[in-house]
């Protein structure tokens, strides 16, 4: 599924919504949809390099190491009927220490 090229906003149901069925990986940033570049091999390996080394300082601790696949809300707590600022995005690599929190069953 594409995005429809004729939207600039999307509330951030439809985000998720459109993002889990699309081939390509789109970020949202306060509900505007923006479609992500392609990644540069050299740019890979330091990824990996990194999210390697974060396994193995983090081994025996309460926190678990994620690669760019994990998509992660960050910005302001949004409240209910608000606007939903924020910014949905892959990062490169995350570190998450104690529970987890999730939008919805997906």
């Amino acid at each position: 599924m594409r995005f429809p090229q004729n939207r600039l906003r999307f509330t951030v149901d439809e985000y998720l919504a459109m993002e889990r069925q699309s081939e390509e990986r789109h970020e949202c940033l306060d509900r505007e949809v923006y479609a992500m570049a392609g990644e540069h091999p050299d740019h890979g390996t330091i990824c990996t390099n990194i999210t390697g080394e974060l396994y193995a300082q983090l081994r025996d601790k309460p926190c678990r190491v994620f690669s760019k696949d994990t998509k992660v809300r960050s910005g302001p707590t949004s409240k209910p009927l608000e606007s939903s600022k924020g910014l949905y995005s892959y990062p490169d690599v995350l570190v998450v220490c104690g529970d987890m929190q999730f939008h919805d069953e997906h």
